[in-house]
């Protein structure tokens, strides 16, 4: 994820890379978020940083779009929650939510702010950002050191206590899934591994690599399951991380078929503005 941030900034010039202090100029009038269209109004996010930056092999489909809250035109959004194997949560936001929403990540400066903004910050610490149709504003590294506009480090400071608030308050989505399977050498603690044999209609091996091409996934390179698969999919991804196998410290699904062949599976909940590989556009394109 790291490496996106660097292609927007060679890919795409972005005015306000200069880091001055704009706090004090009069916003642009920005046009109103939830205006009656389901098209996807504004993207705000986290990426990159330990386990978002370097996933796992096999893992990386859980780390596509980062830790996201998405806004669209009719006010539905879209949050993730505090571990990446947590349900995507959704909900509509009322008029008193939405404009305090908008009034602490500086919805209105975003114009006035747009830049990429990079004084520094630790290696492991995580990009920051704010996108709609109109404007991008990147925080490298968390902009964790040094000065940036205080309306920056204000979006900064706001995101995450929010996109939890939301996914506290939203309720779990439905539908598609997008899942990664890598077929693997059973591990040596495989006799007190809770396995469980693949319960969708879709053959396991026609959607699993072998271990050892598993780290050159990418990200958008989960397969998408639909319908009453996903369902059992999410289902049964439900059931390891709420503890009922018990401690979910292997951090995959260990599945085991009758002839012994053994998988980890990773599954991940959709939006609607994902592409067909499963990226969120807003997020993955360079901005003009």
């Amino acid at each position: 994820m790291r490496m996106l941030v660097c292609a927007l900034v060679l890919l795409a010039w972005i005015p306000g890379c200069s880091q001055g202090d704009t706090s004090m100029t009069p916003a642009r009038p920005r046009p109103p978020v939830c205006d009656g269209t389901p098209n996807l109004r504004i993207f705000m996010g986290v990426v990159g940083g330990g386990s978002w930056q370097f996933p796992p092999p096999g893992r990386q489909v859980l780390y596509d779009n980062g830790t996201y809250l998405l806004v669209d035109g009719e006010c539905r959004f879209w949050a993730r929650g505090p571990d990446p194997w947590d349900d995507v949560r959704t909900g509509v936001l009322d008029g008193v939510l939405l404009a305090q929403l908008l009034e602490d990540v500086r919805h209105e400066r975003w114009a006035d702010l747009e830049g990429i903004y990079a004084p520094g910050g630790g290696y492991d610490t995580p990009d920051i950002l704010f996108a709609d149709t109109e404007t991008f504003v990147v925080c490298v590294m968390g902009c964790s050191l040094g000065a940036v506009p205080e309306d920056v480090a204000a979006m900064r400071d706001a995101l995450s206590p929010w996109r939890l608030r939301l996914w506290s308050y939203g309720t779990p989505v439905g539908g598609d899934v997008r899942v990664m399977a890598i077929r693997t050498p059973p591990p040596l603690y495989l006799e007190g591994l809770p396995t469980s044999t693949w319960p969708a209609t879709t053959p396991i091996e026609d959607l699993a690599v072998e271990y050892t091409e598993a780290s050159s996934l990418g990200y958008g390179a989960g397969h998408l399951l639909t319908g009453a698969g996903a369902e059992i999919m999410r289902s049964l991804r439900r059931s390891y991380v709420s503890g009922v196998h018990g401690g979910f410290w292997y951090r995959y699904l260990p599945i085991l078929e009758a002839d012994g062949t053994f998988y980890e599976v990773a599954v991940r909940d959709t939006t609607p503005y994902e592409d067909e590989r499963g990226l969120i556009p807003m997020l993955h394109q360079p901005r003009p």
